[in-house]
């Protein structure tokens, strides 16, 4: 519920026209399955609802929250096992997911994916909450992205899940930068990592290593 409280003090401060900013969408996807396993031919529509708020609370301070509602019904959710279960799992170290409201074939789910704060101090970046860390691009699958993987299958959900962490950057020249993060997630694990981008050969490159869930070493170039 502190959470809730947070996205009310956000929206009572909208009254300071100049610093909010604010979008959003609405949107629906019906889909249609067939399970294998259960030999069933089962649909579902999402209705999909996204709000994104912003606050500079000073040139060097700026505040962000994003969620997402989605109102999801059909055959899914009354045959699936697990199913309203699985939709209110949060993987972040905060649980920031709720199911609002659940019933025999239909959820109502509301889910804070970003919530951070960002502090500038001369050429450093400090974000501190829940963001998305992309270190890396691809069509497909990223082998770099070891703090944000996500399903491709995933086609309701464009902006991808964050992280609960801390996240610095400094820039070091007009095409370098040198990045560290710190992750936890619902289990307790400790991911961490750093990264170095740069210019060079009219290529750009980025070295990246850390240990991951507190127990595998991994490298990138």
């Amino acid at each position: 519920m502190r959470y809730i409280s947070l996205i009310i003090l956000l929206i009572v401060s909208m009254q300071v026209k100049a610093q909010i900013k604010a979008d959003g969408y609405l949107g629906t996807m019906p889909t249609w399955y067939y399970l294998d396993q259960m030999d069933q031919n089962l649909w579902e529509n999402v209705v999909h609802n996204r709000i994104n708020l912003s606050y500079d609370f000073s040139p060097s301070l700026i505040g962000v929250i994003q969620f997402r509602n989605r109102l999801i019904f059909g055959e899914t959710v009354r045959e699936i096992p697990g199913y309203v279960a699985l939709i209110n799992s949060d993987q972040g170290w905060v649980d920031m997911t709720y199911n609002l409201a659940s019933g025999n074939s239909a959820i109502l789910n509301m889910t804070v994916d970003r919530l951070w704060l960002d502090f500038y101090i001369g050429k450093l970046q400090v974000r501190a909450g829940r963001q998305r860390i992309n270190w890396g691009q691809a069509m497909v699958w990223n082998p770099n992205d070891i703090f944000n993987a996500y399903s491709f299958f995933d086609f309701d959900y464009p902006e991808r899940p964050g992280i609960d962490g801390v996240r610095l950057q400094l820039y070091t020249g007009m095409t370098s930068q040198v990045e560290g993060v710190f992750k936890i997630d619902h289990e307790q694990r400790k991911t961490m990592a750093m990264r170095y981008r740069f210019n060079a050969g009219r290529y750009d490159w980025q070295i990246l290593g850390g240990r991951l869930h507190d127990s595998d070493w991994t490298a990138g170039l």
